[in-house]
Parts: C-alpha cells; sequence; structure tokens
C-alpha cells in the first residue's frame, strides 16, 4: 500500500456514509417538514375552534337579550296598563292578560299576578 491510497475499509465506509447521507437527509427533511405542518394545521384548527365558540356565545347572548328585553316590556305593558286605567278591574287584568298570549309568546312566564 502507498501512502497515497486509503485502506480498503475506508473507502467502504465513505460508499456506504454516501449511500445513506440521502435517504437521511430525507427523513430528516421530511420529518422537519412534518412538525412544522403539524404546528400550523394545530393553530389554524384551534383559532377556528375558538372563533366558533366566541360567534355562538355572541349569538346566544344576543338572543338572550332579546328574550329578556321582550318580557321586560310586557311587565311595562302591565304599568301602562295601571297608569291608564287605575283601578284596573279583575276582567280588565283577565283581557289584557289573555291578549299577551303568555303560552305562545311568552312561556318564560309562569304566573302573572
Amino acid at each position: 500500500m502507498t501512502s497515497g491510497e486509503a485502506p480498503e475499509g475506508d473507502a467502504t465506509a465513505d460508499a456506504v456514509r454516501r449511500k445513506l447521507l440521502f435517504p437521511a437527509l430525507a427523513l430528516i427533511a421530511g420529518a422537519a417538514v412534518s412538525a412544522g405542518s403539524f404546528f400550523i394545521i394545530r393553530d389554524n384548527v384551534e383559532t377556528e375552534a375558538k372563533l366558533r365558540f366566541e360567534r355562538h356565545a355572541s349569538d346566544a347572548q344576543h338572543v338572550l337579550t332579546a328574550r329578556i328585553d321582550s318580557y321586560a316590556d310586557v311587565m311595562y305593558g302591565l304599568r301602562s296598563l295601571y297608569s291608564a286605567n287605575y283601578p284596573v278591574t279583575r276582567v280588565q287584568f283577565h283581557n289584557y292578560v289573555k291578549s299577551l298570549e303568555l303560552a305562545r309568546r311568552y312561556p318564560g312566564f309562569w304566573g302573572f299576578n
């Protein structure tokens, strides 16, 4: 063996390293792309879920506010009945309550005295 030649074992090891270099780089790059994609998609899904929840919560808040306002309007109407016609007779009160159609329009009223 001359001084310029590499031993045969080193040449074989270099050939094996070169042969495994591309698959190893492909594996590392694929894992990095997969991890990056996972984090991006996870953030997008979490953001979308948060926005959907906030939208549903806002819709529910508006529905509840509208319902409470409508029930308060019934009470204001009752106050107006008493302001316009005091004392209110049983018949007048009964006619007022009957005209409200409480069972159909205001199911939250359980009693109206």
